[in-house]
C-alpha cells in the first residue's frame, strides 16, 4: 500500500474520531485537541503496522486468526499506551477516553472496545485495497501477456509458401509442371534445362538461384553451380577423392554431379531428413 493511501486513510480516521468532539465539546485547548489527534493518528498507524506485518507473514493464517492476532497485539499496544497516560496526565486520558471517572476496570473495558472498533476499521481497509492491488497487478500481467503474445506474433517469421506448380513454354504452349514431376535442373551454356521424372527436358528462363528459392529446400538441393536436384531422383552416392561425393541419378545426368568435400556433410543431412 503507497504512502499516499496511507496518509489519506489516516486523515479521515482522525477526521471520523475528531468530529464527535467537536460537535459534543465546545473547544477550549487547541493543545489537548492536537494532542488528541496525534493520539488518534498513531493509533491507527500502529494498528495498520500490525496488521501489514500480519499480512505479510509467510505463515498461512485464516483472516480470522489474523484479525485476532491483531486484536491481541493492539489491545496490548493500547493498554501500555493509556496506562502511561494514567500515570503522567491522567485527565487527558479521561478526554481521550470519555471517562466519567478514572478507574482500572473502565479503562480496560474502554480500551477493548476501541482496540476492536481500530482493529476492525484497519483490518477492513487492509482488505479492501489488497484486493483493489491484487486486480489491477492482475490485469497488469494479463495486459502484459497480451502484449507478449502479440510482439511474439507479429515477430515471428513467415512461413514462405514454396512453389507448387513451375509454369514451363514449350514452343506456343504454356505447361504447368507439378514440382513433384522435376528430377533436377541443369544449367548448361547459359541456359536452364528442366528434366522431368517422364524423361521429357524444357529450357527455362528461369536463373537456378531462382528455382533454387522458389522451391521447397526439403525437396530440392543444390548440389553445385550446374545442379538443383529432386531428393527422390538420387539413386546412390558415392565417394571419390578428397572426400567429394559423386551423385548417380536414376535419369541419365547430362554430366557428373559432384558434391564438394564442404557440402558433402549437408548434402548426406538432407538426404537422410
Amino acid at each position: 500500500m503507497n504512502s499516499k493511501r496511507i496518509l489519506f486513510m489516516t486523515i479521515v480516521f482522525v477526521l471520523i474520531g475528531i468530529i464527535p468532539k467537536l460537535l459534543k465539546n465546545s473547544i477550549t485547548d487547541w493543545q489537548i485537541l492536537a494532542l488528541y489527534f496525534t493520539y488518534i493518528a498513531s493509533c491507527f498507524i500502529s494498528f495498520y503496522t500490525i496488521n501489514t506485518f500480519l499480512f505479510a507473514s509467510k505463515s498461512n493464517f485464516s483472516h480470522l486468526t489474523r484479525f485476532v492476532i491483531g486484536i491481541i497485539c493492539g489491545f496490548v499496544l493500547l493498554t501500555f499506551v493509556h496506562l502511561l497516560f494514567l500515570n503522567i496526565q491522567p485527565n487527558r486520558l479521561v478526554y481521550f477516553l470519555n471517562l466519567k471517572e478514572i478507574d482500572f476496570h473502565s479503562i480496560i473495558t474502554t480500551t477493548a472496545f476501541r482496540t476492536f472498533i481500530i482493529q476492525s476499521v484497519v483490518y477492513v481497509c487492509i482488505c479492501f485495497f489488497k484486493n483493489i492491488d491484487e486486480k489491477i497487478t492482475f490485469q497488469n500481467e494479463i495486459i502484459h501477456l497480451n502484449n507478449y503474445l502479440n510482439d511474439l506474433r507479429n515477430n515471428l517469421p513467415e512461413k514462405k509458401e514454396f512453389k507448387k506448380t513451375i509454369i514451363t513454354r514449350f514452343k506456343d504452349k504454356v505447361i504447368p509442371v507439378d514440382v513433384s514431376e522435376i528430377a533436377f535442373f541443369h544449367l548448361s551454356n547459359g541456359l536452364v534445362f528442366q528434366y522431368l521424372f517422364s524423361g521429357q527436358k524444357y529450357i527455362q528462363n528461369d536463373s537456378l538461384e531462382s528455382f533454387e528459392k522458389d522451391l521447397d529446400p526439403t525437396l530440392f538441393y543444390r548440389a553445385n553451380r550446374q545442379f538443383l536436384i529432386h531428393k527422390k531422383t538420387v539413386e546412390r552416392v558415392e565417394q571419390i577423392e578428397n572426400r567429394k561425393l559423386k551423385v548417380a541419378l536414376t535419369l541419365p545426368e547430362p554430366e557428373e554431379i559432384i558434391i564438394s568435400k564442404a557440402k558433402a556433410s549437408a548434402f548426406i543431412r538432407w538426404l537422410e531428413n
